[in-house]
């Protein structure tokens, strides 16, 4: 290639629902070591490309489930506050995600083409719920296409170890028909790398003829037999989390990363606060809006629940209390939302190398009642803290009419937050 730096579009496809991991809920948004799934591929991917030289990354597009718009435009956000903290800018995009893999590649592709400005020079396509491939895998595949210029892309391949079978299938087993050399076999993962705009070309007549494939290396075989796919040695890490089994090992993975699960990787943070009733103010628990006729005085919103997590977070990271970074003697911070405050100490919290894996509040009170609303609550603390919902527990007590939250002077909130060393 020229001189000037590689201008490099990433499409993340996270558009499916992943029914066989059974869970409920698409795969990409479960919790993996206190963080959702997806949230680990897209930081990953930014920070890899964030250490590439002669690369200009220029566009980050995710597919995703029409049902799970929000969840991924709010994990999209954080990945481009990432990006913009390691010093670059590129044009982030979200686009629904397509009844196949193949078709939310295209979707992508599409999207990318209608992009004002200048093309990129090479797409590189990775599957959402692969959130464990290294900088250095990234690293492989942008060298060999800098330097094999007659190849159309590059893709990570691993040694096939365990002996192959040839089948055949019918509704009651399975024959065994033969075995295969496994000398000539390599299994693919993602990410893979093609030049553009020929990996826009091939996805277009893929669709045009009526071909199926399963990634971006057999387009390539099935469309342009001709042209050089490199293989690059993949990783064991890199697994696809398609099942429960799956999210267990990259669990383990993780754990190992953690200085082998090791106590100094891990700390515990606790916060307590208080607030007294004031008329005239509206009632924001857990950051969600109670009805009552009366609301909490304080220079912010006053979210009792919401301030005792955010000192836990602090705490477990040791940067003193909410009092201290958003102090009530600062004009900005009056009326503050407390969910945005709650936000903000994560990110300070994860600047200092420390992430949320689980909460548990309590809200004392003898009225309201909050039961209703404890689970549109978890919903936003988990939203806040970057967590899954069933990390999340809150639950309400009262004082049996003792001292001053017994005589419905006001409000108290504790919350112990267990927070683990970020993953590099």
């Amino acid at each position: 290639m020229s001189g000037e730096p590689t201008r490099l579009a990433l499409v993340i496809t996270a558009g499916g629902l992943g029914r066989r991991m059974a869970a409920g809920a698409p795969k990409q948004f479960l919790s993996l070591a206190g963080r959702p799934m997806l949230a680990r591929t897209l930081e990953g991917a930014v920070q890899a490309l964030a250490e590439l030289p002669h690369l200009r990354f220029t566009h980050l597009l995710l597919s995703h489930p029409v049902e799970s718009q929000r969840e991924s435009q709010l994990l999209l956000d954080e990945t481009a506050a990432l990006a913009g903290r390691l010093g670059m800018a590129p044009v982030f995009q979200l686009v629904e995600g397509g009844p196949t893999r193949q078709d939310s590649v295209r979707l992508a592709l599409e999207a990318l083409a209608a992009q004002p400005g200048p093309a990129p020079d090479v797409v590189l396509v990775h599957d959402g719920v692969r959130p464990l491939a290294s900088p250095a895998l990234y690293q492989r595949l942008v060298e060999v296409l800098h330097t094999r210029e007659d190849a159309l892309g590059v893709v990570p391949l691993l040694s096939v170890t365990d002996t192959v079978k040839s089948v055949r299938r019918d509704a009651r087993a399975w024959t065994v028909t033969g075995t295969v050399d496994r000398d000539g076999l390599g299994a693919v993962q993602t990410p893979q790398l093609l030049r553009w705009p020929q990996a826009l070309d091939l996805h277009r007549k893929a669709r045009a003829e009526g071909l199926a494939v399963t990634d971006e290396a057999m387009l390539v075989e099935r469309l342009a037999p001709e042209a050089l796919l490199v293989g690059v040695e993949g990783e064991s890490r890199n697994i696809k989390i398609t099942r429960p089994d799956d999210l267990l090992l990259a669990e383990a993975w993780l754990a190992r990363e953690r200085k082998d699960g090791a106590m100094d990787a891990l700390r515990v943070g606790q916060g307590f606060d208080v607030h007294a009733f004031a008329p005239d103010r509206p009632l924001v628990l857990g950051g969600v809006a109670i009805p009552h006729e009366l609301g909490l005085a304080g220079h912010s919103d006053a979210d009792v629940l919401l301030h005792a997590i955010a000192d836990a977070v602090l705490g477990a990271a040791g940067l003193d209390d909410i009092g201290a970074h958003f102090p009530d003697t600062e004009e900005r911070w009056r009326g503050a939302d407390s969910w945005e405050l709650l936000r903000e100490c994560v990110r300070r919290a994860r600047e200092k190398g420390w992430m949320p894996v689980n909460v548990d509040a309590t809200l004392m009170g003898q009225r309201p009642r909050i039961r209703p609303h404890v689970p549109a609550m978890r919903e936003r603390i988990a939203q806040a803290l970057e967590l899954s919902v069933d990390a999340v527990n809150v639950k309400g007590t009262t004082t049996e009419r003792l001292g001053f939250i017994g005589r419905e002077e006001g409000l108290a909130a504790q919350a112990v937050v267990l927070m683990a060393a970020c993953q590099s």
